[in-house]
């Protein structure tokens, strides 16, 4: 892995600060090495894409019914199936962990197409696009997940517009 998106990742590890962080795919260990040495207290549960025969039933399997500060999925064509990938991040993002990081291709060979994310089906399970590595090979995106700042909630839904019960005898709805 680069120098910069290993510096990025690191960066980005100490604004977070997780507690605990479940990690998908092993060849993301590197990533977070010298941030959990930092402390002995920071957890790390790692799940390998070869030990998911079932995506959700594998993954509860493995981490139980813990929920994680962070989830980060470091996913490749190679890795495991897209159908399974999806199932994987959405139960990260759904049950498992409170922010969730994808790391991964958008393109594969040349002329192949098969079994590659596209930005619009990580879009579609709720990710933004945070970062693109271009020094490395082959380029890596970086995707997150914070529900805290997924939706913010809009003027229409205050109390300023809501029904005004004593006001039903005087207007006209």
């Amino acid at each position: 892995m680069n120098d910069e998106l290993v510096a990025d990742i690191e960066e980005r590890l100490q604004a977070l600060a997780p507690a605990s962080v479940v990690l998908v795919g092993a060849e993301g260990r590197v990533l977070l090495e010298r941030y959990l040495s930092a402390d002995r207290s920071r957890s790390l549960a790692l799940v390998d894409w070869g030990a998911l025969d079932d995506a959700a039933t594998g993954l509860d399997r493995m981490t139980g019914d813990a929920r994680y500060d962070l989830g980060l999925v470091c996913w490749t064509a190679e890795a495991a199936a897209p159908a399974c990938a999806s199932l994987v991040i959405a139960r990260l993002r759904d049950l498992r962990a409170r922010q969730l990081w994808v790391l991964t291709t958008l393109e594969g060979p040349p002329g192949e197409t098969d079994g590659v994310w596209t930005a619009d089906s990580l879009v579609a399970l709720g990710l933004t696009r945070v970062q693109r590595y271009p020094r490395s090979s082959p380029i890596l995106y970086l995707y997150a997940f914070d529900l805290a700042s997924y939706k913010p909630t809009p003027e229409w839904l205050g109390p300023k517009h809501w029904a005004h019960p004593d006001r039903w005898e005087k207007d006209r709805w």
